[in-house]
């Protein structure tokens, strides 16, 4: 009786213990380490360009799968992911209506999509505002500067650096931004042309003048050159040659200085002498 009790209880505590867990589990979904917001007003297209770049959260189960609320009217141009060589590869996803839901399957993600830009004559007037299922623990702005805008305005304010394009950003820090939580940015600005920054950036580079190369040697000098060079190699190669031949030899024997000698051991022999005196061999008068 006493053991079915202490079954009974323990099983009790492994119910309670599981029902804790559970919710704490569904509770926690995935959500971004850091998203960089890029709005890119009448960059190709008479809209505004934007792209999600970011990250998960460190620990964040992997595949993981994000879902996003677009914009009314938003036409999505790309959804990818980056591999770890930095190339972009398509990811998968699936739109409906303006729900765009992703799958990372190493936590990275790259979105891109056009949306409306409100245009008044001249004037330009837009806001984008991030508010998501999907909390963010560095949300970070970069709004470029469109290249025939005049008068361009962002709120709230940043610091002004450059983007790959060479044309003026403008970049905000948001912080941490929890689930459902709205983050405006606003600008506006003037295009009295409604030049596309892409055209104006293919027709400034098409009417730049060509960089100018350093003035060549004319052909005299390079004549004069090659023949200053052939005469070293012919001159170095005789020299080489002369201090490399072996001493010329006399084909003809060195004569003997006068006087007689020893015909056995070669021994110069004196005035007077009838014998050798190193072997003892006579001597030839």
């Amino acid at each position: 009786m006493i053991a079915t009790i202490r079954r009974a209880a323990a099983a009790a505590i492994l119910a309670s213990a599981l029902l804790a867990l559970g919710p704490a589990q569904a509770a926690a979904p995935p959500h971004l380490g850091q998203l960089t917001i890029r709005l890119w007003p009448e960059f190709d297209q008479p809209a505004v360009l934007v792209f999600l770049v970011g990250q998960t959260a460190q620990g964040t189960p992997l595949p993981a799968q994000l879902t996003f609320n677009l914009p009314p009217g938003a036409q999505v141009n790309a959804v990818a992911y980056l591999d770890p060589s930095g190339n972009l590869l398509n990811m998968q996803d699936t739109l409906s209506g303006q729900s765009l839901s992703v799958t990372t399957p190493n936590g990275s993600l790259h979105i891109e999509f056009y949306d409306t830009l409100p245009i008044s004559g001249a004037a330009r007037d837009y806001r984008f505002t991030w508010q998501q299922p999907i909390a963010v623990d560095a949300l970070s702005w970069e709004v470029e500067q469109p290249a025939a805008s005049t008068g361009f305005q962002v709120e709230p304010t940043g610091t002004i650096g450059a983007d790959e394009n060479r044309l003026p950003v403008t970049q905000i820090q948001s912080g941490a931004v929890d689930a459902n939580q709205a983050v405006s940015v606003h600008l506006s600005y003037t295009n009295s042309t409604g030049t596309l920054s892409h055209d104006a950036l293919s027709t400034a580079q098409a009417a730049a003048p060509p960089a100018a190369q350093p003035a060549g040697p004319s052909n005299a000098s390079l004549l004069i050159a090659v023949v200053i060079m052939a005469l070293a190699v012919v001159i170095s190669a005789a020299m080489y040659f002369r201090s490399t031949r072996p001493a010329r030899v006399s084909a003809e024997p060195a004569k003997k200085a006068a006087g007689r000698f020893c015909p056995q051991c070669g021994q110069a022999a004196r005035p007077g002498d009838q014998f050798c005196r190193k072997c003892g061999t006579k001597l030839r008068t």
